[in-house]
């Protein structure tokens, strides 16, 4: 989706448009060019790209369906090098809601994922430290408000995490 990089892709599937069908949203890592995020149809073919606001050395993407909505929107957040921030984007690209997941000094980067754990009919955001951060979740409702935070492990670890959440 970038060309030639040696910068990780990281990609992520939902329906950004009014039609059945998913897209594919596609980000870059690390420090290499801008910070475009992508989006192609089920083929591949491009349909639309955006420069997110706030994030500077690369970004990550995960997608979530609000409530009531039949659009999913895309979840991006900063990788390591930048402050932490969290970013909730419209499939056209409009920035909807954005908020430090960390403290503002914390450049480990963000891994950011979103799924209906309490199964309340609304899902919420989570957010985990990449690398050199403690064992951090952190949860935050659809408009990047903090609603809780727990550590799965020691706080003294500081190897960071990664997360998964299945979304049946």
């Amino acid at each position: 989706p970038f060309g030639r990089t040696q910068s990780p892709v990281h990609v992520a599937v939902g329906n950004f448009d009014e039609d059945a069908a998913q897209e594919i949203v596609a980000t870059r890592g690390g420090k290499e060019g801008t910070n475009l995020v992508r989006i192609f149809d089920a083929n591949g073919q491009y349909i639309r790209e955006f420069l997110p606001q706030g994030h500077e050395a690369g970004i990550d993407v995960a997608v979530m369906r609000a409530k009531g909505s039949p659009m999913d929107q895309i979840l991006l957040s900063s990788d390591t090098g930048s402050a932490p921030w969290i970013s909730v984007y419209s499939g056209m690209g409009v920035q909807l809601y954005s908020a430090l997941a960390y403290h503002e000094r914390f450049i480990g980067g963000v891994q950011i994922v979103s799924g209906d754990i309490d199964q309340n009919g609304t899902a919420e955001i989570y957010t985990v430290p990449k690398k050199a951060g403690g064992p951090h979740v952190r949860l935050f409702n659809g408009q990047t408000e903090p609603i809780g935070s727990f550590f799965p492990f020691e706080s003294k670890n500081r190897f960071g995490l990664s997360i998964a959440i299945w979304n049946p």
